[in-house]
């Protein structure tokens, strides 16, 4: 039992570094030391006598009160810390500041006989120290919430926010301080639900991955997922909650969902459009391999060639390609290079023995050609007239020197049939040499014609051996009269070109045309030459140019123009592409 029967204060209770206070069984002070006199500033004489509420009057003395009691009457302990109860006494430090105290009360003396001891210890350093390290973990803390992609947010037990971090500005649109102090429930599409999974972290289960939606200023629907931890500060209960926002993967896992409950009607639907194309359409359609063999055909072989899919699938495309197109036809089975091939025109042979012309496009894929051809008659009879007509244009053009050479053909028979009248009535000799006179040139007039009649009209080939060297200088003097004064007409033929197999009439046509445009390419006056000469082609010249290897005779037309552009040239052989834009822009060159 402490003796405090000397002065109510020993030297003991004033050496001791914090305050005692000893209050009998009325709770009244019988002891005060010297460290509680000077934290109170109130002395010992004065404290002597006197309860807790008289000393310190208006202070919230309830925790004080209830562990007197709990010590007085039951003999119990109690420790009040400055975190649950702060600033329960007015005391102050020596210099002045607020003291910062925690208070144990415990019973002394006999039971039923009870008195109390009071201790006050200083913690103002301690608390101070608490607080600094509580400050630095506090700004480490922040720095980690405000570095986080995440939305997050400090909630209290109540649910009430009292932290948020820019991406939680950014997600609802609301700026922390107005975040602070908010229920968050209200932030929330399903509030309750919040709610739910907060009471649910409260009581210690694990929140994580949870899908919750927000609702923003601007009326979007966010996603969210969301994960809730709980955490302590002193007797206060805080829970964190870690808010990441997956509008866009749940709207690309929406789509692919879609996607894949869709895929196979959709696949469907694009087979069904491709096999409705394949039946329906008016063109050729067929699969074959690299080698041509035909693997699958469409219903317009049987309707355009009267060609039944059976008769076509399994044989190879030469089968049913005119004699003089299977060479195309081997060159494409034949090729390495996969590459796509258009406007191959080839005649396609009907069932009824006829003849089609066709153009066709290849598109090599998987180890298949896909073709397509197309119908392209009434093409190439419009390209046959305007050859005709070209032709027409050239006999007009010619008209003026062929009716000349005529004439003086005319006149040669005509002089030598009066000739021969006048002598016979005379009675006179040597009329066979008038007479074959005029027979020469009938003759010569009758070949005239026959050109004529074989350039301004459509005639089958009639191929005969002819001797090309002759003819071009058999044609000298009508190319002279054709090119006009302006133009030189030189011919070079060796004597040794041999005789090929041609239709005179169509190779006649030909250079007559070349001479024509020759003409019209030099304007101003110009030199045309025409040579021929023996070729022999061997088989990689042959190749190349799809024909076979032998002895050939060339043909070369030079003219001094200035030529045709390079658009122009590349064109040049296309159907119905013109070689002169205008009557005077050069074609040959």
């Amino acid at each position: 039992m402490l003796n405090t029967s000397h002065d109510n204060s020993t030297p003991i209770l004033d050496a001791l570094d914090c305050g005692i206070i000893v209050l009998g069984s009325q709770r009244q002070v019988t002891a005060w030391n010297a460290w509680i006199a000077a934290a109170s500033n109130i002395r010992t004489t004065e404290a002597i006598g006197k309860t807790m509420e008289e000393l310190f009057p208006g202070r919230p003395l309830g925790p004080i009160l209830v562990a007197l009691n709990e010590a007085l009457e039951a003999g119990a302990s109690s420790l009040l810390t400055p975190t649950l109860h702060p600033a329960l006494l007015a005391l102050r430090t020596r210099a002045g500041q607020p003291l910062i105290h925690s208070i144990s009360i415990r019973p002394i003396g006999a039971i039923g006989a009870y008195e109390c001891l009071i201790q006050i210890s200083d913690v103002t350093g301690a608390m101070r120290r608490e607080a600094v390290l509580r400050q630095r973990q506090n700004a480490r803390y922040d720095a980690v919430m405000e570095s986080a992609a995440e939305a997050i947010l400090t909630l209290d037990d109540t649910g009430a926010i009292q932290g948020a971090n820019s991406a939680a500005e950014v997600l609802f649109e609301i700026d922390k301080a107005s975040l602070a102090g908010q229920p968050s429930a209200r932030l929330f599409v399903e509030g309750d639900r919040w709610s739910q999974l907060h009471d649910a972290s409260r009581s210690g289960q694990q929140i994580v991955h949870r899908e919750v939606s927000v609702k923003r200023r601007n009326g979007s629907t966010r996603h969210l997922e969301a994960s809730i931890s709980r955490w302590s500060g002193g007797a206060k209960q805080f829970t964190t909650a870690f808010l990441r926002d997956v509008t866009d993967r749940l709207s690309s896992q929406l789509k692919l969902k879609t996607l894949n409950e869709t895929l196979e009607q959709r696949v469907a639907d694009a087979t069904g459009e491709r096999d409705m194309i394949w039946r329906v359409s008016q063109d050729l359609f067929v699969v074959t391999d690299f080698g041509l063999k035909c693997q699958s055909v469409n219903p317009a072989w049987t309707e355009h060639l009267g060609l039944d899919e059976s008769e076509v699938e399994g044989k190879t495309f030469e089968d049913f390609v005119h004699p003089e197109d299977v060479a195309a036809v081997t060159r494409l089975s034949l090729s390495d290079s996969r590459v796509v091939v258009r406007d191959l025109d080839l005649r396609m042979r009907a069932n009824d023995g006829r003849f089609i012309w066709y153009s066709w496009q290849f598109m090599p894929r998987n180890n298949q050609y896909y073709a397509a051809g197309r119908d392209i008659n009434v093409r190439r009879n419009l390209e046959d007239q305007l050859r005709q007509s070209q032709k027409m244009e050239a006999v007009g053009q010619l008209t003026g020197g062929i009716a000349h050479d005529f004439n003086n053909m005319l006149g040669v028979v005509i002089s030598g049939l009066n000739l021969i009248q006048r002598r016979v009535d005379r009675g006179e000799p040597g009329v066979h040499q008038l007479i074959a006179a005029a027979t020469e040139g009938a003759h010569k007039a009758a070949m005239l014609t026959q050109r004529l009649l074989a350039f301004s009209r459509q005639q089958p080939l009639s191929p005969e051996s002819l001797d090309v060297g002759r003819m071009v200088q058999d044609m000298s003097e009508l190319l002279r009269r054709t090119l006009g004064e302006h133009v030189t007409l030189n011919t070079v033929v060796q004597s040794d070109d041999g005789a090929v197999l041609a239709d005179p009439s169509q190779l006649e046509n030909v250079l007559v045309n070349l001479a024509v445009n020759a003409r019209d390419a030099m304007p101003e006056g110009g030199t045309l030459t025409i040579e021929t000469s023996a070729l022999l082609v061997d088989q990689s010249v042959a190749a190349d140019h799809g024909i076979s290897p032998g002895p050939y005779v060339l043909i070369a037309v030079r003219d001094t123009g200035s030529g045709m552009s390079a658009e122009a040239l590349e064109r040049a052989f296309e159907p119905f592409f013109p070689p002169k834009v205008s009557a005077r822009e050069p074609a040959l060159g």
